[in-house]
């Protein structure tokens, strides 16, 4: 069986926090369609400003 590991940025101020909830949301039903089971979840909320 193979697993998956979740990656989801916030990265942008253009970007709302619900884009995080968006992302994981996308990568779940892949997952469970691929049959592969999300092992691990990173999440990362960085906003550069220049």
């Amino acid at each position: 069986m193979l697993n998956a590991v979740i990656y989801a940025r916030y990265s942008s101020d253009n970007q709302w926090e619900e884009s995080i909830d968006a992302q994981l949301r996308i990568c779940r039903r892949h997952s469970n369609h691929d049959n592969a089971p999300p092992l691990m979840f990173i999440i990362v909320n960085v906003k550069k400003k220049i």
